[in-house]
């Protein structure tokens, strides 16, 4: 699949509500190398809660993205089955909208925060977990939920992104492609991607009318997208039709 460019609008995010809300996935990260990507606006702080967790208890193996325990970081952090190998480390504020990005592959591994890299480790090598990938709270227990809002859930197994392609899906919405998850929690846990991976929610409900973000590209002080005829996309399926409709629209062929 070529190029596809997801709308940043917010108009519908996953709300997560701190007790019980979750998201399991139907597929793992690669322990070869992988890439994750998410838009996040945690409503409360919460020590070690988790926004994604695939680590076995202990932690033993996998990775996951908390709060730390200090309240004050937003944590990227690897295991190889002894342990933690890897502890990436960014600041996110309460009640905004944030991007996170994390890479891996063997001995580079990187964390970005609104497209800037923020942590980066040399030396770790992850190992793979036996727990379900999950959205929202600990992957081996019914805790550690966290209290957000989250929208654009991207996992992708290949070759770590580059920072030109991290700065494009933030700024712009463009998406690598081959990806093989995307969530846009329109109303629905439906993978985007074309792999089939849906998610299995639990008390997940969604919340609309939140601040808008759009990201387009701007030609001579005009805010348009640029399509190239060729393979690009949006995706829009948070609009819905039925019956008699209008739609309209400015084009420049």
């Amino acid at each position: 699949m070529g190029q596809r460019i997801m709308v940043r609008d917010f108009q519908v995010s996953g709300s997560f509500n701190g007790s019980s809300t979750n998201v399991t996935l139907p597929t793992t990260p690669s322990t070869t190398n992988f890439n994750i990507a998410f838009w996040v606006k945690l409503n409360a702080r919460t020590s070690n809660a988790r926004v994604f967790d695939w680590q076995d208890g202990g932690p033993l193996n996998g990775f996951e993205v908390l709060q730390s325990s200090d309240l004050t970081r937003g944590q990227f952090i690897l295991s190889n089955g002894s342990g933690q190998v890897a502890v990436l480390s960014a600041t996110p504020p309460t009640g905004k909208w944030v991007h996170f990005v994390g890479t891996y592959e063997v001995d580079n591994v990187k964390w970005y925060m609104n497209s800037v890299l923020v942590d980066t480790d040399t030396s770790a090598t992850m190992t793979a977990a036996a727990a379900t990938p999950t959205i929202g709270k600990r992957a081996t227990a019914s805790s550690n939920f966290s209290n957000m809002n989250m929208d654009e859930f991207i996992l992708h197994n290949a070759a770590p992104w580059t920072q030109a392609q991290v700065t494009e899906l933030y700024a712009k919405g463009t998406i690598p492609s081959g990806v093989d998850v995307i969530y846009n929690f329109n109303n629905q846990v439906l993978d985007q991607s074309g792999n089939g991976n849906d998610g299995t929610d639990t008390s997940l409900t969604y919340s609309f009318n939140v601040v808008s973000k759009p990201r387009f590209l701007i030609r001579n002080f005009v805010s348009c997208l640029d399509f190239d005829g060729v393979d690009d996309v949006v995706l829009a399926s948070a609009i819905q039709v039925s019956g008699n409709y209008t739609i309209t629209a400015w084009i420049r062929p």
